[in-house]
């Protein structure tokens, strides 16, 4: 699950050693850092904003890389003209050059995508844009406009699909393991009739979290992906990632905390999961359902 339902905070934790809550979030070890003082080459491309207050966790964090590639520069995406829309594709060839010039070195890629972020319907190339309101059953209150907006996320939701199959496609003939996962999650009026995010909600807390090995990686690391294998199921906030990270690539650092890594024995399952700094998710949200205004 998510740790906050808004990309500035939980961008400030899900890139270090922080914890939500945790004020000086910004003196903690982050991935780059820890990853270059490992040996690895890292690399950050990113399709959102270089700048404002949303995303100066990351462009801090990412400035640090040995490689960048930004397509994004303005303030927010979805300022911008219907011409100059970047779509999450147009970072393929960058991720594809540079792992062909250094195809051997041990390294750290990071990929910032806009995903099925708002406006949705800017997400996606006419090409994908499959589903309609006719196609939209749930929530089952939606009017036929509230669909559409709908149908506009399954669009979304259909390219960001392609999308995560081509970057597999780019490491699936080396030794690779790709972590995809969300900041947050979206109410699709499933909140109070609300869509978006922001909002203390289960539909905001839940995110997806999937880990995809090369069939190299899986042969070279066989009880690493038998520890993954096992702990799909596991309960885990994303601010833990970096501990996660940590048991894959093999770094041992003072920082790293097993109780908080889902592949550890020591792992600690019954972990209170607070949720936007003021819900316990077990006890407070799992169970909500859709519910109109």
């Amino acid at each position: 699950m998510a740790s906050f339902a808004q990309t500035k905070l939980a961008l400030q934790h899900l890139l270090n050693f922080s914890n939500a809550g945790d004020s000086q979030w910004n003196q903690s070890l982050d991935l780059i850092n820890l990853f270059s003082l490992a040996g690895y080459k890292t690399a950050v491309f990113s399709n959102q904003e270089v700048v404002g207050s949303e995303v100066n966790a990351f462009s801090s964090i990412a400035s640090l890389a040995d490689y960048k590639a930004n397509l994004n520069k303005f303030i927010t995406s979805s300022r911008i003209a219907e011409s100059q829309i970047t779509y999450d594709g147009f970072l393929l060839p960058f991720i594809q050059s540079a792992l062909e010039q250094n195809p051997t070195e041990s390294r750290l890629d990071i990929i910032h995508l806009m995903g099925t972020h708002f406006n949705y319907d800017k997400r996606y190339p006419k090409e994908f844009a499959k589903f309609n309101a006719n196609d939209i059953h749930y929530p089952s209150f939606a009017d036929k406009k509230q669909k559409e907006i709908i149908a506009t996320y399954a669009n979304a939701v259909l390219y960001n699909d392609y999308i995560l199959n081509e970057i597999f496609k780019i490491y699936a003939k080396s030794d690779s393991i790709i972590f995809y996962l969300s900041d947050h999650g979206e109410s699709l009026y499933e909140y109070k009739g609300k869509l978006g995010h922001f909002v203390t909600s289960r539909f905001t807390a839940e995110v997806p979290f999937l880990a995809l090995m090369s069939e190299e990686f899986i042969q070279k690391h066989k009880e690493t992906a038998q520890k993954i294998q096992a702990a799909k199921d596991k309960p885990f906030v994303i601010d833990d990632l970096i501990h996660l990270l940590c048991d894959v690539a093999q770094i041992q650092v003072q920082d790293y905390n097993a109780t908080k890594n889902p592949l550890s024995a020591e792992f600690n399952a019954k972990k209170i999961r607070i949720f936007n700094q003021k819900a316990d998710y077990d006890k407070e949200l799992k169970g909500e359902i859709a519910q109109p205004k």
